[in-house]
């Protein structure tokens, strides 16, 4: 079980934490090192953004301009959050980063550091250009740092602007041609012996207009899903991303006289339909009508409810099943109970929750008939 932004978990649930003292959404950036830790770095809480100076004090200043390494800075005109989630092929296993592959191995393979959001990072940029104490070059290509005369034994600062996201439909390719550009930006900085330590960012987060075109998100993450099975839903305008890959229920009619069955529940493209979503609670709905088990039909809805309090969202799990035809199989549960003792259902704002297997029970003590207790929901990979 997990809540965290990360490439090698999961990017889902889209909610930006805006300060009213901060002026736009704030912005990803990720930094990484070849030469030296960050654990020393302050840790984030994932609540609130870190505030423009906090940023350089705390960040770029320790990394960037203690000790002998030479810095670089990838700076794309817009970057956020479901950039990442389009197209970082995040709902794959065995994901080599999808647009971000150069990216994902830096991060994976050096030190690094993810800071989920940033008040203007490129205000803290644009001081630690002026205070560098070495030279400083602006450039946007790989030809343009191969000319550059670079000393391993003197620090340099290397500002890179990355091609330009805004005005462009397709914001994958953009983003893949710049991931290109840094892959081969840092294999030259290695050829030549340079010690480095990186950021990328962005100047701004698209002024939250990364959802102006819900078919590409549509398509990009279906495509990501389908080859691991599972099924994607975008739902709500956009506002709630559900992805898994499989769902069954084991149903213990009367425990007293050992009548239980097991419904494996089919995934189709309007079984999140009914989600919804408002600033304070998200309701994502997996409805499953007209499930066939033992000769008996039976309507099963499961419902994850998300409450927002100021920083964090506090989630509920509950079981709705009707059906059956004679007596002592007609079943009604609604709203019943379902909990784990072991799972934690905080989530802090900006982040998402995950998990590869949940089995959750039926909370007989929350639910006056009894006979119903032992009874579960199994969600694989449930995002």
């Amino acid at each position: 079980m997990a809540y965290l932004i990360s490439f090698t978990l999961i990017v889902l649930i889209k909610i930006y934490a805006a300060a009213s003292s901060f002026h736009g959404t704030p912005v990803p950036a990720l930094l990484w090192s070849p030469e030296r830790s960050l654990s020393l770095l302050p840790e984030i809480t994932g609540m609130d953004p870190v505030k423009t100076e906090d940023f350089l004090q705390g960040y770029l200043t320790p990394v960037m301009t203690n000790g002998a390494e030479s810095a670089v800075v990838f700076i794309q005109d817009q970057l956020n959050l479901e950039h990442f989630t389009k197209y970082a092929d995040v709902y794959s296993l065995d994901s080599d980063g999808g647009a971000f592959k150069n990216v994902k191995s830096l991060m994976e393979d050096h030190f690094s550091l993810e800071l989920p959001q940033v008040a203007n990072p490129s205000k803290a940029i644009e001081k630690l250009k002026a205070s560098f104490t070495g030279a400083v070059h602006t450039v946007k290509s790989v030809e343009e740092v191969e000319a550059l005369t670079l000393d391993k034994d003197k620090r340099v600062l290397i500002i890179v602007q990355l091609k330009p996201v805004r005005g462009h439909n397709d914001h994958e390719n953009i983003i893949q041609q710049n991931d290109a550009i840094i892959g081969a930006i840092t294999r030259h900085l290695q050829k030549r012996n340079v010690k480095y330590s990186a950021l990328f960012t962005g100047q701004s987060s698209s002024d939250g207009q990364a959802d102006s075109a819900e078919s590409r998100l549509n398509r990009h993450l279906l495509a990501a899903t389908d080859s691991v099975n599972g099924t994607f839903f975008n739902e709500s305008d956009g506002n709630i991303f559900v992805y898994i890959r499989s769902a069954s229920l084991y149903l213990q009619i009367d425990k007293e006289k050992g009548k239980a069955i097991t419904m494996n529940l089919t995934l189709t493209p309007s079984t999140a339909s009914n989600s919804t979503y408002n600033n304070e609670t998200s309701i994502v709905r997996l409805d499953f009508p007209n499930v066939s088990a033992n000769g008996t039909e039976y309507n099963v809805s499961i419902v994850t409810e998300a409450e927002r309090y100021t920083d964090r969202w506090v989630m509920s799990v509950s079981l709705y099943v009707e059906g059956g035809v004679a007596p002592d199989s007609n079943v009604s549960l609604q709203n019943a109970s379902l909990s784990s003792g072991e799972n934690d259902f905080v989530i802090p704002i900006i982040y998402s929750w995950h998990c590869t297997e949940m089995k959750l029970f039926l909370d007989t003590v929350n639910y006056p008939n009894s006979r119903f207790a032992g009874s579960y929901i199994l969600l694989d990979g449930y995002q």
